[in-house]
């Protein structure tokens, strides 16, 4: 049942996300590029970090920062619940 209640919470949210990016005229398109069950495992693993990880940051929360802001330029949000 609890599960049930989570889908149903997320569906809402991605409902009401659709709705405010029609109206702020923010682009939901997908960025990066579709992997496949078939596809290389190794080709696939060494892709995905050089599309999504900033350059290191020694101090954890300038890393956070530019881990977030990278993952934005990929529309990949995150939502605190």
């Amino acid at each position: 049942m609890l599960q049930k209640k989570i889908v149903s919470q997320f569906e809402d949210l991605k409902i009401s996300l659709s709705g405010l990016a029609k109206l702020s005229d923010i682009n939901l398109e997908r960025k990066l590029p579709v992997f496949l069950s078939y596809d290389n495992p190794v080709s696939v693993a060494d892709k995905v970090p050089e599309l999504l990880m900033p350059r290191f940051k020694k101090d954890p929360k300038k890393f956070l920062n530019a881990l977030i802001d990278k993952f934005a330029l990929y529309n990949i949000w995150f939502l605190n619940m």
